[in-house]
């Protein structure tokens, strides 16, 4: 746009100079005609910002860290003149990790210029990358319009609706093995797909199989039979797993990343173990608890989780510090990112410690998608797991 008013500039300097040194009707009809030719430029185009649209669409709800998703940006012109051109500026928001001063991710702005036909539609597609898990916002900030002469830039209405899409974690394999014995709580649910070591409940009953334990046989039955009959005991599904993310202070992307990562793929390990568990983060200032037990359950947690919002403290862990949340004898899982400090440290291992020893929890893992600054901090009671990249340190977790 700036070459053209320098080119406007140069013509009226010149129709300025043609008027002064030529004193005739041609040289007034010259400048005359300069002059109004960008108000009536103007006032043609002023009608376009009314009837003008720009709407915005994301083909993908869903997608991989890394993967293209197609964005389709769609201007259509209502007006009976054409709009040289049509710009129409994007923003884009990684909601994961916003503060109310600053956020780990920074926002993207993009924008993507038209020409539209009179009473037509012009379509723009573009693809949008993301490196980082996150629930993204794309949203229009500003549309504008040029008149033919392309010497001023309109406002027109901007796309009312956002769109979203979830930037998925990478999952990983980790073999995960629910404690057994006293320390576990009593299961009051059981597969129904595979048999387990749990006496309280009969899961089958079967023929005698070579390695089978005499314990397991039933006596009355097999005389029943005239065979060996055994009895399979129930896999419990209930461990009394509580797994909680919360981001730590000033967390970088890449600590974001591991921290969600660890947290997806471990609470689908459990799933897949048959391990029911309860997922927890902050909801409208405060603690909200969703109990997993299929893949369906974690697919409608992981929008909450996925946009998750930094804040100061640890207000998750401090709620269940003062309230009752935790029962006793569970495993409370902790996903979170390095302090940055060796105080900030200290005092959210201490919390850690105070809650293993106040609730009577079995056990409280630290699953840290960061760095360990002093090890000295870490209480009895509580494992702490720094989290390397491809999650390396969690491909066995004992639950």
């Amino acid at each position: 746009m700036a070459k053209y008013r320098i080119f406007y500039g140069l013509v009226l300097a010149g129709s300025i100079l043609f008027f002064i040194f030529y004193k005739e009707y041609l040289s007034v009809l010259v400048l005359l005609i300069v002059f109004i030719a960008p108000i009536l430029s103007l006032l043609i185009t002023l009608p376009a910002c009314f009837l003008t649209r720009a709407r915005i669409h994301l083909e993908k709800d869903t997608a991989e860290r890394d993967e293209p998703i197609p964005l389709v940006v769609e201007v259509e012109n209502r007006w009976i003149l054409p709009c040289p051109m049509v710009q129409v500026r994007l923003r884009c928001i990684n909601h994961l990790g916003q503060g109310s001063k600053d956020s780990v991710f920074l926002p993207l702005e993009l924008t993507e210029s038209t020409e539209a036909a009179p009473r037509s539609r012009a379509v723009l597609q573009r693809s949008l990358v993301s490196r980082w898990c996150g629930q993204v916002e794309v949203f229009g900030i500003k549309v504008r319009l040029t008149d033919p002469l392309r010497l001023f830039r309109l406002p027109a209405a901007k796309p009312k609706e956002s769109q979203q899409v979830e930037i998925l974690p990478r999952l990983r394999e980790i073999g995960v093995f629910p404690v057994e014995g006293s320390e576990a709580p009593e299961s009051e649910r059981y597969s129904p797909y595979r048999p387990g070591d749990d006496p309280g409940e009969v899961f089958q009953v079967r023929e005698f199989r070579e390695g089978d334990s005499l314990r397991r046989v039933h006596w009355k039955l097999s005389q029943r039979m005239e065979t060996w009959m055994v009895r399979d005991f129930s896999q419990p599904m209930e461990y009394g797993l509580y797994l909680l993310p919360e981001p730590g202070e000033k967390p970088q992307p890449e600590e974001m990343n591991r921290m969600m990562e660890a947290f997806a793929s471990l609470s689908v390990s459990m799933i897949q173990e048959g391990c029911i568990h309860r997922v927890g983060w902050i909801q409208e200032d405060s603690l909200h608890w969703e109990e997993l037990e299929d893949l369906d359950d974690f697919t409608a947690v992981l929008g909450p989780i996925l946009s998750l919002a930094k804040r100061e403290g640890h207000p998750a862990l401090t709620e269940c510090l003062e309230e009752d949340m935790v029962p006793r004898g569970s495993h409370l899982l902790y996903c979170t990112t390095g302090e940055k400090s060796v105080e900030g440290e200290k005092a959210l291992l201490d919390a850690l410690s105070q809650l293993q020893q106040e609730r009577g929890l079995r056990q409280v893992t630290v699953l840290l998608a960061g760095r360990l600054l002093d090890d000295s901090h870490v209480g009895d009671g509580c494992t702490v797991i720094e989290v390397g990249e491809e999650l390396q340190g969690m491909e066995e977790l004992i639950l």
